[in-house]
């Protein structure tokens, strides 16, 4: 998908916050779709040197690669994995495919930006990022979630990604972003359904992103155990120590169940306002699930 401000702002806001980019790896060959003038400002709020930004004849000739912007943060050699050459990647390999063993663990930073979406086998592709990443290095993860139907083969959940990035597979998310591409584009923390016993859900107008970053904290085979929904695994579990126990409906299902068996017609019609701006949950607005980021700055 390329590099565009909100990107760019959260990779050097990473770089900020420690990760290293000095062997650096983006699937796929991302453009850098910032302008001089702004990148240096984004720089410049966040202290950081901003002396190897490509010259203006560079800009001017054709968008830069990612690879710029790698470089200004310390890479040495950045790297460009693709499926195809016609963007003149370095690495070529196929990500539906097993990943040769000279690669695992040869990076500080994997930076995910857009490609996974595109890639028809994700399990097995995300297996091979994640073991690109050396112990204490960092995963890097743009992602469409809302809104981008129809722009590849999936869109993510941040359940998925928090499930995926997790310490069972050696990893620790520090941060976790939803932008949302409105007018505004405002930025929000997103807890994870695990540790408020709920699900993260957001109906809204605009495209929404997400941005990860998460740290390989222990050099374990990832994915080995198929991860499963936060909440269904505690409902898997509470099930197991009540087997024995009536099950009892909650005074909401039993209204639900009356609706649906004599009106119909206007169960139909609550269960579309449920998912309408009216109702919070499904919004930015729930506090539980979404806080409110100021972006500028550390």
């Amino acid at each position: 998908m390329g590099i565009d401000i909100e990107v760019a702002r959260f990779i050097i806001r990473s770089a900020k916050r420690g990760v290293k980019f000095d062997k650096t790896v983006s699937i796929g060959r991302q453009n850098l779709l910032v302008g001089r003038r702004e990148l240096e400002s984004l720089l410049k709020e966040y202290g950081l040197k901003h002396d190897a930004i490509p010259s203006q004849e560079e800009f001017r000739i054709g968008r830069p690669f990612a690879e710029s912007l790698f470089q200004i943060l310390g890479a040495t050699q950045p790297e460009a994995l693709d499926a195809s050459d016609y963007e003149g990647a370095s690495l070529i390999h196929d990500l539906n495919l097993p990943l040769p063993q000279a690669l695992e663990g040869g990076f500080d930073s994997v930076c995910e930006l857009g490609s996974l979406e595109h890639v028809f086998n994700f399990t097995f592709a995300i297996k091979n990022c994640l073991k690109l990443v050396k112990k204490d290095g960092y995963f890097l993860w743009v992602t469409p979630a809302n809104n981008f139907f129809g722009h590849g083969f999936y869109q993510f959940s941040p359940e998925l990604l928090y499930r995926i990035l997790s310490r069972e597979n050696g990893f620790v998310v520090e941060e976790m972003v939803a932008v949302e591409y409105g007018p505004r584009r405002r930025w929000y923390s997103v807890v994870d359904p695990a540790s408020i016993g709920d699900r993260v859900r957001l109906i809204n107008q605009f495209p929404v992103m997400l941005m990860v970053r998460a740290k390989r904290v222990d050099d374990v085979e990832p994915l080995l155990m198929s991860p499963q929904q936060s909440d269904y695994t505690v409902i898997w579990e509470n099930h197991a120590e009540s087997a024995s126990s009536p099950r009892v409906r909650s005074r909401l299902r039993r209204i639900k169940d009356f609706l649906i068996e004599n009106l119909p017609r206007f169960a139909r019609m609550t269960q579309a306002l449920q998912g309408s701006g009216w109702n919070y949950v499904f919004s930015f607005r729930n506090a539980r699930a979404f806080k409110a980021m100021e972006k500028r700055g550390f």
